[in-house]
């Protein structure tokens, strides 16, 4: 034990001084100047890892932060890994985006300058753009791939798109991973000077006509459009951001889909810090819920920096609002196309419901009832269920969703988008309304035609290596050593997503997992109940989710509340 610590020094303090020694941009020199000796070893104890969808984490000096000799060596990778596919893919080039975030852009041109000095073409966006435009510019440039960036001054981000417009599978990440290991940091990497870039035809600035043709896309994704004119402009929306210019093709959209009461929290609505937790944590609210009700808002969304995840909140009886789960979102969407198909005559035979594992199971009760497949994306599943929909037929109706607010719908959206599924929220609140109902109303009639699911999740965060440790301790011993019986019901099931199988736990039958491996275990009682567990990836800690079912609210709720108070307790003792 003692000589790996003395060799994580060693590893620590020769990264330390080499970034000592390198000519760093001045705030990152004074950044690096003023650490202390605890902040030395979070810093520099690894290299801030690349995952499947793309590398993201606290903004900062250091090996293990986000900055720009980060994205430098994820770009030489890449630049890499698209010159083993030959010359056409060089030439296809890779499309980036970013948001509005303070550095952002930097991070952006960044990348586009280490690849165009490494014969990558690049088309970078002239202004800030979502997540979703994004991935449709990758299919409209019939690009090798695309980079989207979000830069805080707390955390920063980049994903990764493969040339289908989805979030880059694990496989990719893990190839590009390979290719990044050449080179000790990114501090010798190279980038070009732009105006010899786009001299050379491999700086190319994209904008204005993929917007247009994005928005051209969008309007596919109406099913009632006729009642959107109608009676569109009736319903009041609340978005929780301000409208930065990323949030200019979601306005876009709903307008020209009918949709013009929008409204917009000013700046403050969004608490600061990294995003730790879901990002729909992030927002204030009560604030929300009262600015709303001064305008009769009927729906209030919020979206994640890249407009790839959103949270919505509909109004309630009585004039409150409520804040949907992921899970309940979904299966009112899926409610809504499968009525719209009905009315249309279109049978919804040979389509299919993707979730991750760790939603909630309102929607796949819906999709059983309507004879449609239900495929399990894995945990984590938004990308997941994106990469399937490339052998999914749109007339289908196959439509996708994760724990934490992605969506997909066949088409036009094939990677976790949140306008499309904003214009669909929209396009439900219209259609009810145009009917004599509501979205509440449509909601109690699911759960009293299916059930009651209730869900919960909770965010546990450390800090540092020794967090990490914690965590990845934990998760191991809960692999082989839990409580077997919680809220007075056994545990009948354990998918566990690091060793890739699935264990019954009465026969002592181990299967092999169809889903990729990932750190990660679910537990499925007895009655169906279930909790999961799943390591932060951006930084150390733990995101835990529930889910029971009963056959009335009120049991429901009350097995929540056991399952969530025995699991936190047997964490509690094992922490």
């Amino acid at each position: 034990m003692q000589a790996i610590a003395e060799q994580l020094e060693e590893i620590l303090q020769k990264r330390y001084h080499r970034w000592k020694n390198a000519e760093l941009p001045a705030y990152l020199s004074k950044e690096l100047n003023e650490l202390k000796a605890s902040d030395i070893i979070d810093r520099f104890y690894q290299d801030l890892p690349l995952e499947e969808g793309g590398v993201r984490g606290a903004t900062g000096v250091g090996t293990n932060r986000m900055n720009i000799y980060t994205i430098r060596r994820v770009c030489r990778g890449l630049a890499e890994e698209i010159r083993s596919r030959g010359f056409a893919a060089q030439q296809r080039g890779i499309a980036i985006g970013y948001d509005s975030h303070p550095f952002s852009r930097g991070l952006a041109e960044q990348a586009a300058l280490v690849l165009a000095n490494n014969e990558v073409k690049c088309y970078l966006f002239s202004r800030p753009s979502p997540g979703g435009e994004l991935a449709f510019a990758v299919r409209y440039l019939h690009a090798a791939g695309g980079l989207h960036m979000t830069g805080g001054e707390d955390f920063s981000g980049c994903i990764l798109y493969d040339e289908q417009g989805w979030p880059a599978p694990r496989e990719t990440s893990s190839r590009l991973s390979r290719y990044m290991a050449q080179w000790e940091d990114g501090l010798s990497i190279q980038t070009m000077d732009a105006e010899a870039a786009t001299g050379k035809g491999r700086l190319v600035f994209a904008g204005g006509e993929i917007e247009q043709a994005y928005l051209k896309e969008m309007e596919r994704v109406a099913m009632s459009s006729e009642s959107n004119q109608i009676i569109g402009s009736s319903v009041r929306i609340l978005q929780l951001q301000e409208d930065r210019e990323e949030f200019h093709p979601l306005r876009s959209a709903l307008r020209r889909s009918g949709f013009t009461a929008v409204h917009s929290l000013p700046e403050g609505s969004q608490a600061g810090g990294i995003p730790a937790g879901h990002f729909a944590e992030q927002f204030d609210w009560r604030s929300a819920y009262a600015a709303a009700g001064t305008f009769n808002a009927d729906l209030i969304v919020a979206f994640d920096p890249q407009l790839s995840r959103m949270a919505l909140s509909i109004k309630a009886d009585g004039g409150r609002y409520m804040r949907l789960s992921p899970g309940e979102t979904a299966a009112l969407a899926l409610n809504y196309v499968l009525r719209q198909k009905k009315l249309r005559g279109e049978s919804p035979a040979g389509g299919a419901l993707l979730k991750s594992l760790f939603s909630g199971e309102l929607a796949a009760a819906v999709a059983r009832k309507a004879g449609l497949r239900i495929i399990h994306a894995g945990s984590g599943g938004g990308k997941a269920a994106a990469g399937e929909l490339v052998h999914a037929d749109a007339a289908g109706g196959l439509i996708g969703y994760d724990e934490d607010g992605g969506f997909t719908l066949g088409a036009p959206s094939a990677a976790s988008d949140a306008i499309p599924y904003a214009l669909l929220a929209a396009e439900m609140s219209a259609y009810y309304k145009s009917v004599g109902r509501t979205l509440h109303a449509e909601l109690l009639s699911l759960y009293e035609e299916y059930g009651w699911y209730a869900e919960d999740r909770v965010e546990l965060n450390f800090r540092g290596l020794e967090g990490r440790q914690r965590v990845s301790l934990l998760m191991g011993r809960l692999a082989k050593d839990f409580l077997r019986v919680l809220g007075g019901i056994k545990v009948e099931r354990l998918f566990d997503f690091r060793a890739g199988e699935l264990i019954h736990l009465a026969k002592g039958k181990h299967l092999p997992l169809e889903q990729g491996r990932a750190d990660a275990l679910k537990f499925v009682l007895e009655d169906g109940s279930w909790y999961g567990l799943r390591a932060g990836s951006a930084w150390p800690g733990l995101q835990l989710f529930f889910g029971t079912y009963a056959a009335d609210r009120q049991e429901s709720r009350r097995k929540l509340a056991a399952l969530r108070s025995d699991v936190l307790f047997m964490l509690e003792n094992m922490l």
